[in-house]
């Protein structure tokens, strides 16, 4: 028994030195304190109303502005660099079966950056997707009857860097799968 409240007592002894510890050393300010201006700016005007606080909110996000058009024969002006039309696509995506590894003869994929997603259907393989150089995303690759895959923040290779060749594996989807 005396075992016990002896353990008792250094457990609550314990929690007190550490309360203790812990403490920041300054106590709190008295409620009749003189407030800074910083404090004073979000407390509500009306003492009335001393439960509502004004919060201040950020403006509404405004989506990018988009880049005009430029056609060839204009003049985008002296710094513009003329894109290279015969420039190959960044990234070739080939997708194959993982039970037969023969290429999937159509697929669907979606590229999703923070400025937005591309997608597509192939009926090529390897397919030559035309992604935005330099661009970080998440891949999504599906075929029918076949799992989806995902491979996230796959960077594209920048200007003037070879192509990124991908192969994707994709599961067939089990027949019959669920709880018996």
């Amino acid at each position: 028994m005396r075992a016990w409240l002896a353990v008792v007592l250094l457990v609550l002894l314990g929690g007190a030195g550490y309360w203790w510890l812990q403490g920041t050393g300054e106590a709190p300010p008295p409620a009749d304190a003189p407030t800074t201006a910083a404090d004073r700016q979000h407390e509500p005007a009306d003492p009335e109303r001393a439960d509502l606080r004004e919060v201040a909110t950020p403006p509404p996000r405004q989506p990018p502005a988009e880049v005009p058009a430029v056609a060839p024969g204009d003049d985008a002006g002296p710094d513009a660099a003329p894109e290279p039309q015969d420039e190959p696509a960044p990234v070739v995506l080939t997708v194959v079966d993982i039970a037969t590894g023969e290429p999937l003869p159509v697929f669907r994929w979606s590229f999703a950056t923070q400025a937005g997603t591309a997608r597509d259907e192939a009926t090529a393989n390897p397919a030559r997707l035309a992604l935005p150089r330099g661009a970080v995303g998440d891949l999504l690759v599906e075929a029918q009857g076949r799992q989806p895959h995902r491979r996230e923040r796959l960077a594209v290779p920048g200007p003037g860097a070879p192509a990124l060749p991908l192969r994707v594996e994709l599961l067939p989807v089990p027949d019959q799968t669920g709880i018996t």
